[in-house]
This record gives C-alpha cells, structure tokens and sequence, in this order.
C-alpha cells in the first residue's frame, strides 16, 4: 500500500480494503508479488500518470484492478452503458441493471414534475420496447472474449 500512496493515490478505509483484495486475488491468482503486479504496464501508468490527481487515481486503479478481476462483468457492464445511452432515454429516467446481473432484471426509476413531463418520459420509454439490454449485455461481454 506504501508503494500506491506514494504514488499519489488517496486510499480511505474502503478504498484500501478493496484495492488489498483486489490486489491479493489478482497475485494469488496470476501467481505474482504485489510488486510485479504494481508494475504490470496498465496498472504502472495509472500510478505514474501525472495528470491524474490523487481520488483519480485511486478511482482509476480501482477500476483497472476491478476489469481484471472480473473481465466478463466488466465488459457486459460496459456493453449494458452504451446499450442504455443509445437508447436516448428522456434524462429524468433511470435505466439500472440488478446487481452483477444476477436476475436479467431492469430497475426503471424516473420523475416527472409537471403531466406534460410525463408523457415525454412515457415517449422515451417506449424506445426500451423489444430490447432486452440485460441479455444483450451478458452476450457481448462472451463474444469479445
């Protein structure tokens, strides 16, 4: 963790218990030291990347221990994103996954404040029709393996 902090990462509590197991998974898993990892090329310019500032970093780091981990989740995860913004939904809906994609379920949350409001979201809505994001997500993150 000395050789993260040094680099300029700011690790909270959480932040450090998740980069720790990330960390051991991934070492325990590749069979590498914490320092070769550290040092494998995508992890080492996340660390050395000057523009970044500390919380970017550390986001960063998260997230490229996080897509190695879990490569399948982490492009299905992707797929699902863009599949969503294509959808040109109105901007007060929200269009979420359940968690690890356990169920193939979609979460649609949204808020209205005036009747006209509404039936421009309602509108919007019907772009989700015949599309099953969660599906198509899952199959996406197995053809670009």
């Amino acid at each position: 963790m000395e050789a993260i902090e040094a680099a300029g990462c700011r690790l909270g509590r959480n932040d450090r218990r998740i980069i720790s197991e990330l960390l051991a998974d991934l070492a325990h898993r590749d069979r590498l030291s914490l320092v070769e990892l550290l040092d494998s090329p995508d992890l080492a310019a996340v660390l050395r990347d000057e523009r970044r500032n500390g919380p970017q970093k550390t986001d960063a780091l998260k997230a490229r221990l996080q897509a190695r981990r879990w490569p399948t989740y982490t492009k299905a995860e992707a797929a699902f994103q863009t599949a969503r913004r294509n959808l040109r939904l109105h901007s007060k809906v929200r269009v979420e996954h359940t968690p690890y994609f356990e169920d193939g379920q979609l979460n649609i949350s949204f808020t209205a404040s005036d009747p006209a409001e509404l039936s421009e979201i309602i509108d919007s809505l019907t772009n989700l029709h015949g599309k099953d994001l969660v599906k198509d997500a899952l199959e996406a993150s197995k053809d670009s393996d």
